[in-house]
């Protein structure tokens, strides 16, 4: 644990010059002071998404887990980001709750409080898309930041990408018949009329 401990340390000293007519010199020890100093290594990990396609208007979902993997068994506060959504994206529930997000697009931020030294926390987003977005999706991150005592030690595991995800065109498709308001049909033959698809 962090904090001050006094231990017996011993240093040798291996000198091959001549010292009083021996090679060597005795070893010597003494009581010393050590200040063990906590850090605090957050770190973004199991980032996971939709497996494979998202049909347009509807909903699909982002998780990944923050974990404080520091020494010294030392808390942090930690702030949880979601960015590069598609525009249209909008944030409809988060598990925990806490997050916020300023409107369709946006970024998504996570307010996720103390995380203790050894533990994690899971983040799990629903999502809902609008009606004229569609293509591929690779650029959907998070990223982490913490406040603690000292600056965290590796910042490369502070993010991630998500997997790739496709949301598929918005299709309304309706029939429209153009018929005629009377019709008068032989009692033999055929009547016909002409029906319209139209895809919007």
């Amino acid at each position: 644990p962090a904090g001050t401990r006094k231990m017996k340390v011993g240093v040798a000293f291996n000198n091959p010059d001549t010292h009083g007519g021996e090679q060597s010199i005795d070893a010597y020890t003494d009581n010393v002071t050590v200040k063990l100093v906590p850090k605090t290594d957050l770190s973004v990990e199991n980032l996971s998404g939709p497996s494979g396609t998202v049909n347009a208007t509807q909903q699909f979902y982002l998780s990944a887990t923050v974990r404080n993997g520091g020494d010294g068994y030392t808390p942090s506060t930690a702030t949880l980001n979601f960015g590069g959504l598609p525009s249209q994206a909008t944030l409809q529930s988060s598990q925990p709750p806490g997050c916020s997000q300023s409107g369709p697009g946006a970024n998504v931020t996570c307010n996720l409080g103390t995380i203790q030294y050894g533990s994690t926390m899971d983040v799990n987003l629903t999502f809902g898309t609008g009606t004229s977005e569609f293509g591929t999706f690779d650029t959907v991150r998070a990223w982490v930041v913490g406040t603690m005592q000292l600056t965290d030690p590796d910042l490369v595991n502070n993010s991630g990408t998500f997997p790739t995800f496709t949301i598929l065109p918005y299709a309304d498709l309706w029939v429209q018949a153009d018929v005629p308001a009377a019709v008068t049909k032989k009692p033999s033959g055929d009547s016909s009329y002409t029906v319209q698809v139209r895809v919007t």
